[in-house]
C-alpha cells in the first residue's frame, strides 16, 4: 500500500454516510472524488431507475496491451441499524477503538469496497504496464433487491468483464458460490356477499390450511433436482442441498421486508377472513428446477380450487436471485486462493445472497467442457459475524489486508507488477 492513513480516512467518510436502503449517491460521489483527485480516474454515475439520489458508479482504467477484464464489485448501501444496542456513541461514527473501526456498513460491505478502490488507485498511479482492463462496480439497492447489479448487467456495463470479486465480508476465506434466492407468495380469496361473514369453516386461512395439507401429501423438493444441470455449473463445487420453508403468514405479506408479522389480540380479532397469504422461501442450487418448483404449486393450487368452490388462488414470484457457482477448480479461483496465501478457501457455498446473483448471469465463450457464466470469487478480509449486527465493525489491519491481495490479484491476472 502506497498510504495507509489515506486508505483509512476514505473508509471512515464513506461510513458516516447514512446510506441505510437508500441515498448511494452520497457515497458514489465520495469515491468520484478520491479517483479522481488521486488518481486522474475517470468515473460514471448511473441512477437506479432514474433516481439521482441512488446512483451507481462505474469506473475503468485501460492496460496498454490486449487482455482480459477483471472487476471488482461492491455495494454502498446498508441495512437499518435494528433495536439493539451499541458501544459507540453513534452507529455511524466510525469511531476507530482498539484496531477497530465501528459503523453500520463498515464489514458490509463499504471496507471491500473501498480496499478495492484503493487497490485501483494504486495500479493507476503506479505507472505500470498491464494488459486488460480493470473495472470497479459501487452498487446501489443491493439490501433490497441486488437492483443496481441488475441494473447494470441489463445495461450491459458489465459485458466485457472476464472474471469479477464481489467484496462480501467473508473472514479471509474465498468463496466460489452462494444458493439463490425463490421467494413465492401465495393466496386465498373468498367472494361473500357484503356485510356477510363467511360461513364457518369456510374462509380464506381454513382453505389456505387445505392447501398446505395437499402441498404436504404431494410436494417433495428432491422432485425438482435435475440429476445433469445443462451449464455443469455445480459439477465442482459443494453447494448445501436446496431448502424449502414457510416464512411469513397474514392477511398482506410484506414483499420488502422478510420478516415474521406481530400482531395484539385486538388485530388478530380483526383479521379480514376473506384473504390469507403466505410465502416460501427456496434457497435454490443451480440443478433445482425452479420452473418445475412454481408449476407444482400452481398443479396444487388448481387442485384445492376445485375441491372447494368458490375460492381463488393466486401466485407471485417477487425475489428471484441465481445461484452462484464458480467450480472451485477453475483458474481464477485458484488465482485468488494463491493471492490469499495464508488464509484457505471453502469449498461450501457463502450463507446469504450477494451481487453475484446479478453478474453471474453473464454468459461468456468459453473451450467445451468449462462453465459458460462468468467467474466470480467472493472473498474480502472482514468480519461477516458482525454484519447486520449491533457494534459492527472491521479490524484496520484485515482491511489493509484485503487492499494487499485485491493488488496481488490484479498483479496476477492483468500481468503488471506495481
Amino acid at each position: 500500500m502506497r498510504d495507509e492513513s489515506k486508505a483509512i480516512e476514505w473508509l471512515k467518510r464513506v461510513i458516516r454516510e447514512k446510506t441505510i436502503l437508500g441515498e448511494e449517491t452520497k457515497v458514489a460521489n465520495i469515491i468520484k472524488e478520491i479517483l479522481w483527485e488521486e488518481a486522474g480516474i475517470k468515473s460514471t454515475l448511473v441512477p437506479l431507475d432514474g433516481d439521482e439520489n441512488r446512483c451507481n458508479l462505474v469506473a475503468e482504467i485501460k492496460g496498454n496491451k490486449p487482455g482480459p477484464v477483471l472487476a471488482f464489485a461492491g455495494h454502498m448501501d446498508v441495512v437499518p441499524l435494528g433495536e439493539g444496542a451499541w458501544d459507540v456513541e453513534d452507529p455511524f461514527g466510525a469511531e476507530e477503538v482498539n484496531g477497530r473501526i465501528y459503523g453500520r456498513g463498515s464489514s458490509d460491505m463499504k471496507a471491500g469496497l473501498m480496499a478495492s478502490v484503493v487497490a485501483m488507485i494504486n495500479l493507476k498511479n503506479s505507472g505500470a504496464d498491464f494488459s486488460g482492463g480493470l473495472k470497479l462496480f459501487a452498487t446501489a439497492g443491493e439490501e433490497s433487491g441486488l437492483l443496481g447489479s441488475k441494473q447494470l448487467r441489463e445495461q450491459k456495463y458489465a459485458d466485457d468483464v472476464d472474471a469479477m470479486i464481489v467484496g462480501e465480508p467473508t473472514q479471509g476465506i474465498t468463496f466460489a458460490g452462494h444458493k439463490g434466492v425463490l421467494r413465492i407468495k401465495i393466496t386465498t380469496d373468498i367472494e361473500i356477499p357484503e356485510g356477510e361473514k363467511p360461513e364457518p369453516g369456510k374462509n380464506a386461512i381454513n382453505y389456505m390450511l387445505k392447501f398446505l395439507e395437499n402441498y404436504d401429501k404431494e410436494f417433495k423438493l428432491s422432485d425438482f433436482i435435475v440429476e445433469d444441470p445443462t451449464d455443469r455449473l455445480s459439477l465442482n463445487i459443494n453447494i448445501n442441498p436446496p431448502t424449502i420453508s414457510l416464512n411469513l403468514v397474514g392477511n398482506e405479506v410484506n414483499e420488502g421486508e422478510f420478516e415474521e408479522p406481530e400482531m395484539n389480540e385486538e388485530e388478530q380479532e380483526d383479521i379480514n377472513t376473506t384473504h390469507w397469504e403466505i410465502a416460501f422461501e427456496v434457497r435454490t442450487k443451480p440443478d433445482l428446477d425452479q420452473d418445475a418448483l412454481v408449476a407444482k404449486l400452481e398443479e396444487l393450487m388448481r387442485k384445492t380450487e376445485q375441491e372447494n368452490p368458490g375460492l381463488t388462488m393466486g401466485l407471485k414470484i417477487f425475489v428471484k436471485n441465481a445461484p452462484v457457482s464458480t467450480p472451485r477448480n477453475h483458474p481464477f479461483v485458484q488465482l485468488v486462493r494463491k493471492a490469499n496465501r495464508a488464509v484457505f478457501s471453502s469449498p461450501l457455498d457463502l450463507p446469504g445472497c450477494t451481487d453475484a446473483s446479478e453478474f453471474i448471469q453473464l454468459r461468456k465463450e468459453t473451450p467445451p467442457g468449462e462453465p459458460v457464466h462468468l467467474p466470480i470469487v467472493i472473498f474480502a478480509h472482514a468480519n461477516m459475524l458482525t454484519a447486520h449486527k449491533s457494534n459492527e465493525y472491521v479490524d484496520v489491519s484485515l482491511y489493509k489486508e484485503s487492499i494487499k491481495i485485491y493488488e496481488r490479484i490484479i498483479k496476477e491476472y492483468l500481468q503488471t507488477n506495481f
